[in-house]
């Protein structure tokens, strides 16, 4: 998971000082303390959601009755893809599944 929260880290705009020396937050501020988008749905949605460009974007959530969340993530008007891109992943968080689905956009579209 930690190497998943990196990668999304840059994919929001961080950047990473020398290893295990900081991050730099998209406004230029130092930090060592960086969101952990794999526990928070709400460092998702500020920080990587407004990163997907497209025209219209859209999320689902479905908890099944195993206990996983299944989250879909839809996103079209982006990169000349006439009918958008959409990824899924389950997992056992809401945040968890949202994090890899995202993983998988950004690994084939960005």
């Amino acid at each position: 998971m930690l190497l998943l929260n990196v990668k999304l880290l840059k994919f929001a705009g961080f950047t990473q000082q020398k290893e295990g020396t900081g991050w730099i937050y998209p406004d230029g501020t130092f930090c060592y303390d960086v969101p952990v988008f794999t526990c928070s749905l709400d460092a998702c949605f500020k920080w990587l959601w407004p990163k997907l460009k497209g025209r219209n974007k859209a999320i689902y959530f479905a908890f099944e009755g195993d206990g996983l969340c299944t989250c879909e993530i839809e996103i079209s008007g982006f990169m000349e893809q006439p009918y958008g891109a959409s990824e899924s992943a389950k997992d056992s968080t809401p945040e968890l599944a949202f994090c890899v689905a995202l993983e998988k956009l950004i690994d084939t579209y960005f």
